[in-house]
C-alpha cells in the first residue's frame, strides 16, 4: 500500500506510480487520479510473491511525466520490506466443557487449538490454568488449516471453572505470530446435575 500526496498548490492531474522491484519482476504501474492540494490517495501495488530474504522497492510517483511540477526531485522513495519463510501459527480457537461424568464427579475442558500459519507446525505444549492449577497437555505435529481438541479432566465445579489455555506455551514453535496463543474465560459447567449431592 503506498500513499500518494500532491504537496503543491495546484490539482494534480491523473498520472501513474511505478513500483521497481529488485528481483529482477517487471515493474508494475498503477493509475492514480487526479489530487487536489493536499489530497492524499493510497493504492496498491500487487505482484507474484517473491522469494524469501530482504527486498528493496522502490517507488516513483507520476513515472511517466503527466503531472507539471514545481519539484520534480521528490517522486521517488525507497522502502526495504522482508519476505519471512513459510510460518506455522497456534491459536486457540474454542475453549468449552462437555457435560460432566457425575458417577466419577469430573468435567472435561476442551480447548480448540489450530494451525492458521503457512507451514506445519511440530509438536507443543497447552498450558491449561484452571483457578490457579497448572496443567500441561500435548500436542503432536499439526499440518496448517488443521485442528485438534485438547482435553483436561478436572473435578466437577458447579460454579463454573476460570480457564486460561496457552497454545505452544513452551515456545517449542517458532511462529508467524507469539502474541495470539492465549484465551481466558469463565466456562459454566455444561450438564452438571444440580440435585447431585
Amino acid at each position: 500500500m503506498v500513499g500518494v500526496r500532491n504537496i503543491g498548490q495546484a490539482n494534480a492531474p491523473a498520472s501513474v506510480l511505478r513500483a521497481f522491484w529488485d528481483d529482477g519482476a517487471p515493474p508494475t504501474d498503477v493509475a492514480t487520479p487526479a489530487l487536489a492540494p493536499g489530497e492524499t490517495l493510497h493504492v496498491l501495488a500487487t505482484r507474484p510473491a517473491t522469494t524469501e530474504g530482504t527486498h528493496e522497492l522502490r517507488l516513483e510517483a507520476d513515472a511517466t511525466g503527466l503531472v507539471a511540477e514545481w519539484d520534480e526531485t521528490d517522486n521517488g522513495l525507497v522502502h526495504t520490506f522482508t519476505v519471512l519463510p513459510p510460518q506455522p501459527d497456534l491459536v486457540v480457537m474454542d475453549l468449552w466443557a462437555q457435560p460432566s461424568n457425575e458417577t466419577a464427579g469430573t468435567q472435561t475442558l476442551v480447548a480448540t487449538i489450530a494451525n492458521v500459519g503457512s507451514a506445519t507446525a511440530s509438536a507443543s505444549t497447552v498450558r491449561f490454568v484452571v483457578h490457579g492449577e497448572v496443567h500441561d497437555e500435548q500436542v503432536p505435529e499439526m499440518p496448517r488449516d488443521t485442528t485438534v481438541e485438547v482435553t483436561l479432566t478436572v473435578s466437577s465445579n458447579a460454579d463454573g471453572y476460570n480457564v486460561t489455555v496457552t497454545a505452544d506455551f513452551g515456545q517449542e514453535v517458532v511462529e508467524l505470530d507469539e502474541e495470539n496463543n492465549n484465551l481466558s474465560t469463565f466456562i459454566w459447567a455444561y450438564g452438571y446435575n444440580w440435585a447431585a449431592p
